[in-house]
């Protein structure tokens, strides 16, 4: 039995050999199949992209040549860009490995690479080379409008080129504040569409996302090299800043009609402008920002900066002042009883313009306050109003114990640091007992309202000013005056 079981394991040892050797030849086989039926795919994939972005290419025009004309020359190379952005879309949607078959990629890369080329140095340098010509000659007694988008516009195409040389993505970049193209452009070319703005801004963030690292950074240091001129002329101060604002700001100034309502013009007419509000300050600040953050070194801009802020804070403070000062005269704007009877049920019930005009005041003023320095006495006293209507009316909006709390409710925190000199510290106790003062005005007021309703009524209030003691009468004009 040994000699025969001998063999038989002998047997099934080369069987199970020969199966395996089998089978490791039919996975060659198969992987070898499966690597030819790729790489038949891979080229056959290859060879419509191509194909297909050839085509596309084609149809969109040459751009060897870029028309002088802005419009001709726009329409052009946003055609282009469409038919590298399909190229792109196409080649990101393989899913077969190009297994060395690179034609393709390499066609978008060129394309690219030909649409920078030919954006940036046969298209736009154009418009960047007559702005720095104009940007070196700017003092003070250039307009501020046109030193604000200038400055604006070189800021604002550095934040971009950083962002790019990071790897930001295209939709990363659309969300960044844009250059003002429309300026740029219209220096030259006179008239630009907001389509035609939305183009060219288009065109830039692609130029921004193609371009070579080598290229972005060329960019940012020409741009970077203008700014710095412009931060450092000691003939041209930030106030160009104001006039900017008014100007891009988007709202109306405000006016006395605005709070007395009114159908009749008043000339002239006391206004404070967009640059003098709480939107405006943030505006200014944030381009301020821009500009900072655009310089390596902002050491030239520090000093312009803090004299620029002092002087902006100061007239800031004037026009509200002014403003207020001359808002009694917008009684005027009144045509006829109908609107004198409506104004003055307003001011019965709390609503009337000086209540707005207050409420209003204590909003807009605190941004021009600093923090280091007191604050003037007549807008602790604004705030202080507030504080106590607040505290009459919305107490759930006064539950700190002084009027820094009521303050940083409205977003005004920074003042809490300066409330003994700014704002008093005015107490819980404070707040209610000149409360309860505001609620007997307020009460006297709508007791007027009511008695000055019939002419009777009114006639009589009239009769009791002259034969009543202020002191002691008991009609509602002598109790409002108490």
């Amino acid at each position: 039995m040994t000699p025969f079981k001998g063999v038989l394991i002998s047997w099934l040892m080369l069987a199970r050999n020969s199966l395996l050797a089998r089978l490791a030849s039919s996975a060659w086989i198969l992987a070898f199949i499966v690597l030819c039926g790729l790489g038949t795919t891979s080229f056959g994939k290859t060879l419509l992209l191509v194909r297909q972005a050839g085509q596309d290419l084609a149809e969109s025009g040459s751009i060897a040549s870029i028309p002088g004309r802005f419009n001709q020359a726009l329409d052009q190379l946003d055609r282009f860009r469409k038919a590298v952005a399909k190229v792109e879309i196409r080649n990101s949607e393989r899913w077969i490995p190009e297994l060395g078959l690179t034609q393709g990629s390499q066609m978008e890369k060129e394309a690219k690479a030909l649409f920078c080329r030919k954006f940036s140095g046969d298209f736009l340098m154009a418009y960047d080379r007559e702005m720095d010509r104009d940007a070196r000659q700017f003092s003070d007694a250039t307009p501020s409008f046109s030193v604000g988008r200038t400055v604006a516009h070189y800021a604002r195409r550095i934040r971009l080129l950083d962002k790019a040389l990071e790897g930001a993505d295209l939709k990363t970049l659309k969300s960044l504040a844009s250059p003002d193209f429309s300026w740029l452009v219209t220096r030259k070319d006179r008239g630009l569409t907001p389509e035609d703005t939305s183009r060219m801004e288009s065109l830039y963030l692609h130029y921004l996302v193609w371009e070579t690292r080598d290229g972005l950074e060329t960019e940012k240091k020409r741009l970077h090299s203008q700014l710095v001129h412009l931060a450092g002329k000691p003939d041209l101060s930030l106030r160009w800043m104001i006039d900017w604002c008014n100007e891009n700001a988007g709202g109306n100034p405000l006016t006395r009609q605005s709070f007395w309502g009114g159908s009749r013009n008043v000339s002239p007419d006391e206004k404070v402008r967009p640059a003098f509000t709480a939107q405006g300050f943030r505006m200014i600040m944030d381009i301020l920002d821009e500009l900072e953050n655009s310089l390596e070194n902002p050491g030239d801009l520090n000093a312009k900066k803090t004299g620029f802020l002092s002087w902006y804070r100061e007239t800031y403070r004037k026009t509200w002042l002014k403003f207020a000062v001359a808002f009694p005269g917008g009684a005027a704007t009144l045509a006829g009883p109908g609107e004198k009877m409506t104004v003055a049920k307003n001011i019965a019930a709390g609503r009337g313009p000086c209540v707005a005009l207050l409420d209003v005041m204590a909003r807009e003023l605190p941004v021009c306050l600093d923090e280091h320095e007191p604050a003037p006495e007549w807008i602790s006293r604004i705030l202080e109003f507030s504080a106590v209507r607040n505290h009459v009316e919305k107490p759930e909006a006064a539950t700190e114990q002084d009027l820094a709390g009521t303050v940083k409710k409205k977003g005004l925190a920074f003042l809490e640091k300066s409330k003994p000199a700014a704002l008093g510290g005015i107490s819980q106790e404070a707040l209610t007992s000149k409360g309860d003062i505001y609620l007997r005005y307020k009460q006297s007021l709508e007791n007027l309202a009511l008695t000055a309703t019939s002419r009777p009524s009114a006639f009589k209030l009239a009769t009791d000013v002259f034969t009543e003691d202020p002191a002691m009468g008991q009609s509602a004009l002598a109790a409002s005056l108490r």
